[in-house]
């Protein structure tokens, strides 16, 4: 079945080399079904299939998000990066009234010495929300994208 929309029951989703990440795309991500360029359409097409549907590894695409070029990694590679870590979207200012730019992603690091003890104080680092999903969609987490608490950043945790 071919479709111009995506929904639950598509398994792959093609898309062009530098495809910008909107929303209908990113839930197919999300959904883990598999993007893949045309090349690999191609290929099928000219192979005879008897049992099996050719890997599409090598024909995974770049998705442009904000910009920035991002080789989408296979999900098993996107599952696993962010194991680990906590995340939490707080709201720079609690008088702001969601203006862009106006959330913070604190990061807490796996095995973290903080102990989640009611009403504990920590300092933790941050990270800009175009930086996760790209770390998300490539399947690595450059530890360079975080950035230190700095001032009276802090984060109560409350159990």
């Amino acid at each position: 079945m071919v479709s111009n929309n995506f929904h639950q029951k598509c398994t792959y989703v093609l898309v062009d080399e530098l495809t910008p990440l909107r929303e209908k795309l990113l839930d197919a991500i999300v959904a883990k079904k598999a993007c893949v360029r045309i090349s690999w359409v191609e290929r099928v097409a000219e192979e005879k299939i008897c049992n099996e549907i050719p890997s599409y590894s090598n024909h995974t695409a770049t998705l442009s998000a904000e910009g920035v070029s991002v080789k989408l990694a296979d999900q098993g590679t996107r599952e696993n990066c962010m194991e680990g870590y906590t995340f939490v979207l707080d709201s720079i200012n609690s008088e702001s009234k969601h203006e862009e730019n106006s959330y913070v992603v604190c990061v807490i690091p796996g095995g973290s010495p903080y102990k989640f003890d009611c009403f504990n104080k920590i300092k933790v680092s941050s990270v800009k929300e175009i930086d996760l999903m790209c770390a998300v969609l490539t399947g690595t987490l450059d530890r360079s994208i975080l950035i230190s608490p700095c001032g009276e950043f802090v984060l109560f945790v409350f159990i």
